[in-house]
């Protein structure tokens, strides 16, 4: 009786961590799509040359086909995260003319609407407040994401971005 119980309690907690290993995987699951950046923000670079923080830069993207077949949206955030010695943005990106490949991975903890992106709050050495305009517009890109939309956030690393020919 001992056995048995030992035994399908064993039974019981493999399949507990295959299902946690499984579930884990799926986080990692890579989406494949194609866009043009329609806005972006300028990284800010000489923290991360200082500490060992990745720079991360965020991109507005149009997709040209919906990442979920029950949602139609068609704009997604994309954080591009590299450490100092790693590559930039390839030539292109940021101009809005061209469409790209991209390798992404899912990090719902980034999602966000584009009205976080568009700007932050500073102080100037003598104490003013500043606005500083962080999100810019490529050019083409007329269309406006309303500014409450909360965009899924995709992670793109060094690699996974290629022009389409």
């Amino acid at each position: 009786m001992r056995r048995l119980l030992g035994l399908t309690l064993g039974i019981i907690l493999a399949g507990a961590t295959v299902s946690a290993i499984c579930d884990d995987d799926m986080h990692h699951k890579k989406l494949k799509t194609v866009g043009t950046v329609i806005a972006y923000n300028l990284p800010v670079s000489g923290l991360a040359m200082l500490t060992s923080v990745p720079i991360e830069q965020f991109l507005v993207v149009r997709i040209d086909k919906p990442v979920n077949r029950k949602r139609t949206l068609r704009y997604i955030k994309v954080s591009y995260r590299r450490w100092f010695n790693e590559p930039e943005l390839p030539s292109g990106v940021l101009d809005g003319g061209n469409k790209w490949h991209f390798v992404l991975s899912r990090d719902s903890s980034c999602d966000g609407s584009v009205r976080e992106l568009e700007s932050t709050k500073g102080k100037t050495e003598d104490g003013k407040e500043v606005i500083l305009q962080l999100l810019r517009r490529t050019m083409g890109a007329e269309e406006a994401v309303p500014d409450e939309l909360i965009l899924p956030c995709y992670v793109l690393r060094p690699g996974d971005l290629k022009p389409v020919q």
